[in-house]
């Protein structure tokens, strides 16, 4: 018998393969905050140990700064008045001092500076806030003068254009009968009547018409 025959056959072991290591649980950072406080409504936005970080890193920073509640929906008007007091709104409508925004050259409307002032007030307006409105809306308003006045010169020169075209050499002659007439029945004043957009009535063409002809 072969040396091969006499060795017993070992009986075939099944390999049931290595049992998978056991996976360590996540940490749980909340677990570690004391009962008392772990429902807190400030934690629930709270998503890590990160985000819990910077959170206290933020409320560090704001330590010993001015803090101001923003008052809710059903706020009384008593409880807006702290805030704008707090954001820096005088006492009084009158404590506005506004007459850094007069510009140079134009007199203090004192109807309209008051106005103004009350009006800022009442929107809660701080000092620095209302300088700033003031100076925006001068700003505008002299710009919106300015394009009036050209507008108003331009209509004005097409009126002489068109009248020195149509009299030709008569034009002046034209406009010294004009003059007179005004000054014999006294009514001069009535050519300085404003019109809806900016000229006087009399620079209106037809109005020149009707008292040179």
């Amino acid at each position: 018998m072969s040396e091969e025959a006499q060795v017993a056959e070992a009986p075939a072991v099944e390999d049931a393969g290595q049992a998978p290591s056991a996976q360590p649980a996540a940490y749980d950072w909340r677990s570690e905050i004391p009962e008392e406080i772990k429902g807190h409504k400030s934690l629930e936005s709270i998503q890590d140990v990160p985000g819990l970080i910077k959170s206290f890193v933020h409320s560090q920073s704001m330590i010993g700064a001015d803090k101001v509640a923003i008052p809710g929906k059903h706020a009384t008007d008593d409880d807006w008045n702290v805030v704008y007091t707090k954001l820096g709104r005088p006492n009084e409508a009158k404590d506005y001092n506004l007459a850094a925004t007069i510009p140079e050259g134009q007199v203090k409307n004192e109807e309209m500076l008051n106005w103004f002032q009350n009006t800022a007030h009442k929107a809660g307006l701080s000092q620095r806030q209302a300088t700033l409105l003031l100076n925006e809306f001068n700003e505008h308003t002299n710009n919106q003068l300015s394009t009036d006045q050209i507008n108003v010169q331009a209509e004005v020169q097409k009126t002489t254009q068109e009248l020195q075209k149509e009299y030709g050499p008569a034009f002046q002659d034209r406009m010294k009968v004009g003059n007179g007439v005004l000054q014999q029945f006294g009514n001069l004043d009535i050519a300085s009547i404003e019109l809806a957009d900016g000229r006087r009535l009399g620079d209106h063409p037809d109005v020149i018409r009707m008292i040179v002809n």
